[in-house]
């Protein structure tokens, strides 16, 4: 997580990790809460990228065609969000 952190939260990134809740950080130290709060913060981030990608679509494929290129994973995440 340490190499792509930095661009995790910026509107434009196209950085693929991909994180999802319960997240578990194991310690107690500085080092610790500090991925806890990244892991919090890229969260509330990948959820508004996501809908800012889906309002920014549905106007130029439509709503149908983004949900029929989605697997069945990919929907329940983007409906969790």
């Amino acid at each position: 997580m340490g190499l792509q952190a930095p661009a995790l939260t910026k509107a434009n990134s196209l950085a693929n990790l991909q994180l999802r809740l319960p997240a578990v950080v194991i310690g107690g130290g500085l080092t610790d809460h500090r991925y806890g709060d990244r892991d919090a913060a890229y969260l509330c981030s990948a959820g508004g990228k996501a809908l800012d990608r889906y309002d920014r679509l549905v106007p130029k494929v439509g709503e149908q065609a983004i949900w029929a290129n989605l697997d069945e994973e990919e929907r329940g995440i983007i409906e969790t969000w």
